[in-house]
């Protein structure tokens, strides 16, 4: 298993760093597509098309940001800029 560049490995370096957002960005991908869910009941069919095009396109983006966006970042890990090392003046 390869490490990450702070030495520890990335399984569990990924673990650690996905643990909080992953909820925080679940509860919000349910909450915008519950939002946006209504319009597929609407009266107008241009409501209702937007409904079923916006309730999926949140599942598919929460998908693609848990999922996706941590294996490019860690397919680029080398490639990515270090942060500044902290400033030593008083």
């Amino acid at each position: 298993m390869r490490s990450s560049r702070s030495g520890r490995p990335a399984r569990r370096w990924a673990s650690t760093s996905f643990e909080e957002p992953a909820r925080a960005l679940t509860r919000n991908a349910i909450i915008i597509a519950v939002g946006f869910s209504p319009l597929l009941f609407a009266a107008l069919i241009p409501y209702v098309v937007v409904g079923m095009l916006l309730v999926p396109m949140m599942a598919l983006s929460w998908l693609a940001t848990l999922i996706v966006l941590p294996g490019i970042v860690h397919l680029f890990d080398a490639r990515l800029p270090r942060a500044p090392a902290p400033s030593t003046l008083p």
